[in-house]
């Protein structure tokens, strides 16, 4: 809902402090610890929503610790505990300096827009930079009419027009990258007839070092040609031509380079070899360090190449040379698979096979072994002994049954027969699962409309009878079941769709519906899955904090992580609007599921528990984004962000667009995947502190809580809890002792009954380990090959499987 008035006091208080309290002239770098750098005026406040000049707030007796850095087009609010170095110096230049100024007729007087909800229509922008929006508002629906008057690199400055009756005041800022080259170049272009006709290849040249300082090189030479052919003299534009291919065939590389890093091996080999055997061209020369190592990729990609064609026939010759022996026939099944799936991704599991093929000291089947061994359990667990291999192979055959058996008596056989094998050891067990492919198969048929690659619809089933919850999934292009991919699990809000949300992440599919359709989103670009569970009710438009909601999301990603290839320490849960106020307390409530949560435009929800479970961002990154007329959600937001912000252990970011509501703000991609590239989970803490009040939240790290105690869970339906409830301090610590020789475990949950979950990340399980809670000590019993089975089963996690688990109320 659009509100016509002047911003709450804090909020334009912050705004106007702002400027008084930034004592760096001109631009400012800080320099994160996480490796990210902030470009824009800086400032330190010690609440994001207070009025610094009031005595409560910025007073010089009063803590700032927290940085925020306005670059014109957002704030970006960060705690100065997560701060490594501050550069006073300018940045190269890129900022209004650069601009280029759009006449327009701005209204001088009028209403002033004060806060924005969601948008009703936006009409695009027409070759004037003018555009209609039309919102909802507490008196019905209106529209403003906007047009651009400034173009800078990073920002666009959008403001409201003079028009006939009652004119809006309304300066909100854009980001320049997000409008096509298309939509600038008319807008540019008229602007140039209108308002510098005299001045035409003065003009052009700001055009080009537009699109040239904004990143956008490709788009700069389709810029410069225009240039060229309009200039007096184009041998003036010699050197800046030069300067400009060589700053995109740097960014080609960089892309290049980031598709490889995906696993986009097929994609990035056909590039490198139509860039080699382009002909040289004066005009555009290539700097040779772009040239060295566009050679070095080549080399890498013909020589892994090579490679796997001498294993394959290696492969085949050692077992021809088997001829009849029994182990032929054990082995040839598996020969063929490795043939059929060996690829860049699964070249190294055959390292010791190649490198210790023609040993003279071993036979045929010592060798084949190495291969089939390698292969199941990775090279460097690799054996010669062909008993061990064909037991790891049976093994494997019997854990894939196993986790693809729903019903539980068949499950019991299949684990009669894995206990009847010598080698069904925990160890061995979490190496196979560590190299098999998910054990669950994909659907057969493409999810409609259209024939999206990698694009799928699924179900779980929902808890208590209710009706199955659908998700969909969007693979990256060249999926291999062998690699592990990052994932992005997204929210809808409650005006929008699943599939908006992969549209929003991998982007729209691009081609003709009646073929095969590809997107070439961020996600697609970047390497990575994206999975939006249907986690609402139909017309549901506020968040109720329930069990179903969070079983919605986390049963759809464990079955996704059985059917997927996931990287489970690169999981980053998000959402919008209703979505992300849902992603703010999903996340918080399960904080070691996640290497971070991105909630966009979110609200702190009367159902949502995240006012109570502020301990458990302690070691989830956090990265909230808003905008800065969307009502009033910053100053509700605010005591919790402040919270993250002043908690030495919090890794929190808040994102605030100026001039702008509640949108998606597709402006913030890109940031968010440098953001995401730099987080990993955590998932072995060596202490953890959380708070539960939800009997659904009952999990953290490696302690499950199976009963509360009294007074300490509070059912979200009702409105208030009950008499004397209060959160549940779960504290879990890893200690070892002088000697190196005993793990003990400190667990704290009150008079819970609880579980304890170990694995060799968490502690030495060579050594005693012994597990401290309620006053007694009790020995951890040995790792079992059923134990982490059955976890893989249950969690889907096949990378940090656990091997140990002990009761309080079973013993030892």
């Amino acid at each position: 809902m659009m509100k016509l008035h002047r911003r709450a006091a804090p909020c334009c208080a912050l705004t106007i402090a702002l400027t008084a309290m930034l004592p760096l002239a001109g631009a400012t770098n800080l320099t994160l610890k996480d490796g990210r750098t902030l470009e824009g005026r800086v400032g330190r406040i010690s609440q994001i929503a207070s009025d610094p000049l009031s005595p409560n707030g910025a007073a010089p007796t009063s803590v700032q610790n927290i940085m925020v850095v306005d670059d014109d087009l957002r704030r970006t609010f960060v705690s100065t505990f997560n701060l490594k170095a501050v550069n006073e110096e300018p940045p190269k230049a890129n900022g209004r300096m650069n601009g280029i100024k759009i006449h327009q007729t701005v209204a001088i007087a009028g209403r002033r827009v004060g806060s924005v909800g969601a948008f009703l229509k936006v009409t695009p922008f027409d070759k004037f930079g003018r555009r209609a929006i039309t919102m909802s508002t507490n008196t019905g629906p209106v529209t403003i009419i906007q047009g651009i008057t400034e173009i800078t690199p990073v920002w666009t400055k959008v403001e409201g027009l003079q028009t006939q009756g009652n004119p809006f005041l309304w300066d909100m800022r854009i980001s320049t990258n997000s409008i096509p080259r298309e939509t600038l170049h008319a807008i540019l272009e008229t602007n140039q007839r209108l308002s510098n006709p005299g001045d035409a290849e003065d003009y052009r040249a700001k055009i080009v070092r537009l699109f040239m300082w904004g990143g956008r090189y490709f788009e700069a030479e389709q810029e410069l040609k225009d240039l060229l052919k309009a200039a007096k003299n184009p041998e003036d534009y010699r050197e800046f031509s030069k300067q400009l291919s060589g700053l995109s065939t740097n960014l080609l590389l960089h892309e290049l380079e980031q598709r490889a890093d995906a696993g986009q091996h097929q994609f990035a080999f056909s590039m490198l070899e139509r860039f080699a055997a382009q002909a040289p061209d004066p005009n555009r020369p290539v700097p040779g360090e772009v040239q060295q190592r566009v050679g070095e990729m080549l080399r890498a990609y013909e020589k892994e190449k090579t490679l796997g064609t001498d294993i394959i026939g290696l492969l085949d010759a050692q077992l021809a040379l088997l001829k009849d022996d029994p182990i032929r026939y054990q082995f040839e099944p598996l020969i063929k698979q490795i043939k059929t799936d060996l690829n860049y991704n699964t070249l190294n599991r055959l390292a010791a096979f190649y490198r210790l093929h023609d040993a003279e000291n071993l036979k045929p089947a010592q060798r084949l072994a190495l291969a089939v061994s390698g292969w199941v359990l990775g090279s460097d667990a690799a054996t010669e002994d062909p008993t061990i291999a064909i037991s790891a192979l049976q093994i494997r055959t019997l854990m894939r049954g196993y986790l693809r058996e729903p019903s539980p008596l068949k499950r019991a056989d299949l684990l009669k027969q894995l206990n009847s094998q010598a080698g069904f050891t925990a160890k061995l067990t979490a190496q196979i699962a560590d190299f098999m492919k998910p054990p669950l198969d994909l659907p057969e048929k493409l999810a409609a409309p259209g024939n999206i690659n990698g694009f799928y619809e699924l179900s779980v089933p929902a808890a208590q009878g209710a009706a199955p919850v659908s998700y969909f999934v969007q693979l990256p292009p060249e999926y291999d079941p062998y690699r592990r991919y990052p994932t992005i699990v997204t929210l809808h809000g409650s005006n929008t769709t699943p599939e908006q949300q992969i549209e929003w992440w991998a982007g729209p599919p691009q081609g003709d519906p009646a073929k095969n359709q590809n997107r070439q989103g961020q996600a697609t670009r970047q390497g990575y899955i994206v999975i939006a569970p249907a986690w609402s009710k139909p017309g549901q438009n506020t968040y109720e904090g329930s069990e179903a909601e969070h079983y919605a999301v986390l049963g759809c990603l464990r079955d996704a992580c059985r059917r997927f290839a996931i990287d489970t320490d690169r999981v980053y849960l998000s959402g919008h609007s209703l979505g992300g106020n849902a992603a703010w307390d999903i996340g918080l409530s399960h904080p070691d599921l996640w290497a971070g949560v991105i909630p966009i435009v979110a609200v702190l929800d009367e159902k949502s528990f995240v006012a109570r479970y502020t301990a458990n961002a302690a070691k989830l990154p956090l990265y909230f984004v808003c905008g800065e007329l969307d009502g009033d959600k910053l100053m509700r937001n605010s005591i919790h962000f402040d919270r993250y912000m002043t908690a030495p252990k919090c890794d929190a970011t808040v994102v605030e667009y100026l001039g702008r509501g509640h949108e998606d703000f597709s402006d913030e991609i890109q940031r968010l995947f440098d953001w995401m590239g730099r987080k990993r989970r955590d998932f072995f803490p060596k202490d953890f502190a959380c708070n539960t009040m939800r009997a659904f939240d009952n999990y953290f790290w490696y302690l499950e809580i199976n009963e509360f105690p009294p007074n300490t869970t509070v059912d979200p339906v009702n409105d208030s809890p009950p008499p004397g409830a209060h959160a549940l301090l779960v504290t879990g610590k890893v200690a070892v002792d002088t000697k190196g020789t005993t793990s003990n475990l400190w667990i704290n949950a009150g008079t819970a009954k609880i579980s304890v979950w170990l694995n060799p990340e968490t502690v030495d399980l060579t050594h005693p380990v012994f597990i401290n809670f309620n006053g007694k000590s009790s020995r951890a019993p040995q790792p079992r090959g059923e134990t982490v089975l059955e976890d893989i089963r249950t969690r889907g996690d096949r990378r940090h499987p656990f091997w140990v688990k002990w009761s309080s109320f079973e013993g030892p």
